[in-house]
């Protein structure tokens, strides 16, 4: 049994009042959740839930009473409370929704039930669910970029005059995706409504509870939309995960590298022709903008060639031969950072 209880704060229209549940789950397929109501009114829901469904968190629940660390109470923000009864007796374990939270499981459990509302150990965060891009900047250009939680999918659709093309990842790390992109326009106005005005860039974004929100722009400095640069590159971070080995210069352009043998890489600086040694690792490839560390300070150059080498036979003493510290970005750069 999960008990949860709210601080006094809303979670949506529907909810205003609710101020705790009861969640109970009775084997071998019984679910039940009462909701109680700041006016004292309650509402029973009960369900049967496949014994295959339940068994995907009720291991978990089993073990949480006693692994879970006891945190204090904070009752201005909400608790919760989970109690175990089996033959070996009972456990009981309680926490703060904002202390003790774990979105994690609730996302879990969540995932299993489906009641429309569950407080359970973080309170029914409104995460979003479900992030929609489109791009059509002429009549023969149309992207449209779709990011789900609830499938782990990814897809992308591409039309150019008579060629389409999509794109289609499926990933247990979409939802971390969408709370990293998520916050990288978290400062930008959304609307809620969709916008009337033919904007080539439309950007909308659903949650579990609240209303979706809106907001339409150009890839241009004329009315952008802010934050579409680090949103832009964390996303193009992630799909580069899922490239195919078979293209990736990283593998096909370096002999196998045998036990001790060190990665080199030549790189170019803007202002001169020969390139300098650095240590490289797995992740940089052959035309890579990095940062390096060079006379004292950090500069920009180009990863011009890489290979492996037997320490005695490497381009440069390896004792003396300083790393690349990361991959360039393009604004840093930009701005002389």
């Amino acid at each position: 049994m999960i008990e949860s209880t709210t601080g006094g704060f809303g979670l949506s229209p529907h909810a205003l009042t609710l101020v705790s549940q009861t969640l109970t789950i009775k084997l071998p397929k019984a679910v039940t959740l009462v909701n109680h109501f700041g006016s004292g009114h309650t509402t029973t829901q009960t369900i049967a839930v496949s014994s295959e469904r339940l068994q995907k968190i009720l291991p978990v629940l089993t073990t949480l009473a006693d692994d879970i660390d006891q945190v204090p109470l904070a009752t201005d923000v909400g608790t919760w409370r989970i109690t175990i009864k089996g033959a070996g007796g009972q456990a009981t374990a309680q926490g703060s929704l904002l202390l003790g939270g774990d979105t994690e499981l609730s996302e879990q459990i969540r995932a299993v039930l489906p009641f429309r509302e569950l407080l359970l150990f973080d309170g029914a965060p409104d995460l979003i669910q479900r992030l929609v891009v489109k791009y059509e900047p002429d009549a023969t250009t149309r992207e449209q970029l779709v990011i789900d939680r609830r499938s782990h999918t990814v897809s992308l659709t591409q039309q150019h005059g008579a060629t389409r093309v999509k794109l289609a990842i499926t990933a247990e790390t979409v939802g971390d995706l969408l709370d990293e992109l998520e916050e990288s326009l978290a400062e930008n106005e959304f609307d809620s409504t969709p916008s009337k005005n033919a904007s080539e860039l439309q950007v909308t974004m659903r949650y579990r509870y609240a209303s979706p929100e809106f907001a339409s722009g150009t890839l241009s400095t004329e009315a952008p939309i802010y934050g579409w640069n680090d949103f832009a590159g964390e996303l193009q971070r992630w799909l580069k995960e899922f490239a195919p080995n078979m293209l990736d210069a990283r593998v096909f352009n370096r002999r196998r590298p045998q036990p001790g043998d060190l990665l080199y890489a030549q790189v170019v600086f803007h202002h001169g022709e020969n390139p300098y040694s650095y240590l490289a690792t797995a992740n940089f490839a052959v035309g890579d903008r990095v940062k390096v560390p060079a006379g004292g300070r950090t500069m920009y150059g180009t990863i011009v060639a890489m290979d492996y080498f037997a320490p005695e036979n490497a381009p440069y003493p390896p004792s003396q031969t300083k790393s690349i510290l990361t991959l360039a970005d393009p604004l840093d750069e930009a701005a002389g950072n």
